[in-house]
């Protein structure tokens, strides 16, 4: 997202230390075409349940509370609720 600037920054400098090719995508809002296109990833309230951050070697852990994960089903991702020993399919 264009508006986390230090994720962005850190984002652009790695891709342009990489040996090789990177891509790097940007969601980035258009007032004019797609006002508003990334509010759920954006906005204070929401953003937290609707994105994932990838840190290398950590777990795929999400949401306000940290009590969402993702999980392989077989060859499809699936979000699930973390918690009481075993995830739950929400």
């Amino acid at each position: 997202m264009d508006v986390f600037q230090p994720h962005l920054k850190a984002v652009l400098k790695k891709a342009a230390a990489h040996r090789g090719s990177a891509f790097v995508e940007v969601l980035q809002n258009c007032n004019i075409f797609n006002d508003g296109a990334w509010e759920s990833l954006t906005d204070r309230e929401r953003r937290d349940d609707n994105t994932l951050g990838l840190e290398h070697g950590k777990p795929l852990v999400f949401g306000r509370a940290r009590d969402k994960g993702i999980r392989m089903n077989g060859f499809a991702l699936e979000v699930v609720a973390l918690g009481n020993g075993s995830p739950r399919r929400t």
